[in-house]
C-alpha cells in the first residue's frame, strides 16, 4: 500500500496504470491510498521488483516479504512449526510484532531464528535520472548549508562563494 496526500492522487493513478491497472485507489479525508490485495495483481508488482531490484535498505524488507509470500504459497503455515517460521520472518519486516503478540505466540513455541541470504546493497548503482528523482521524492532531499566562520574578534565571516543559509530543496 502506498498512502499519499490527496494532492498526489494523480501520481497514485499513474502508478496504478504503470502496474497494468492492478489494485485499487481509495481516498479518505486528505489522503489517498493505492492498494494491491489479490495474488494475481501482486504478481505484477513482484515481477517488477524481481526484474528491477531496490537499491536501498528497503531491498532487505522486500527479500523478507517475497520469502513470506513464497512460504505461504507452499502452505507452510498450515502447521505450527511453519506458522512460527513465517511469524519469525514477519517480525523482521519494517515494523516488528508487538510484545503482546509475541507473548501470545509463545504459547505455540519458540520463534525460530530464520536466516535468509540477504542481498548486498549496491553501494555504487548505475543511477539514471528517473531513479534519482524517485529516490529524492520518496526517501531523501537536497539540502544546502553555508559555512560561516568567526574571526579572532568573534565576528562572523561569510565563506567565499556561499549562498543563503539552510536552503532545502
Amino acid at each position: 500500500m502506498i498512502t499519499l496526500h490527496i494532492k498526489d492522487l494523480e501520481l497514485l493513478k499513474t502508478i496504478q496504470i504503470f502496474f497494468n491497472n492492478t489494485g485499487s485507489i481509495i481516498t479518505k479525508g486528505n489522503f489517498a491510498s493505492y492498494r494491491v490485495r489479490s495474488k494475481k495483481d501482486l504478481s505484477v508488482i513482484i515481477e517488477h521488483f524481481n526484474k528491477y531490484p531496490l537499491q536501498t535498505s528497503k531491498r532487505m524488507n522486500y527479500v523478507y516479504f517475497y520469502k513470506i509470500l513464497t512460504l505461504i504459497d507452499s502452505k507452510v503455515h498450515t502447521n505450527v512449526n511453519g506458522f512460527l517460521q513465517l511469524t519469525s520472518l514477519v517480525n523482521k519486516l519494517n515494523k516488528p510484532l508487538s510484545i503482546s503478540v509475541l507473548s501470545n505466540l509463545s504459547n505455540l513455541g519458540i520463534l525460530p531464528n530464520v536466516q535468509l541470504e540477504l542481498p548486498i546493497i549496491n553501494n555504487r548503482p548505475d543511477l539514471n535520472p528517473f531513479w534519482i528523482s524517485g529516490f529524492i521524492t520518496g526517501e531523501g532531499s537536497f539540502t544546502y548549508f553555508t559555512r560561516t566562520r568567526k574571526n579572532s574578534k568573534g565576528e562572523i565571516i561569510k565563506a567565499p562563494g556561499a549562498g543563503a543559509p539552510g536552503i532545502l530543496l
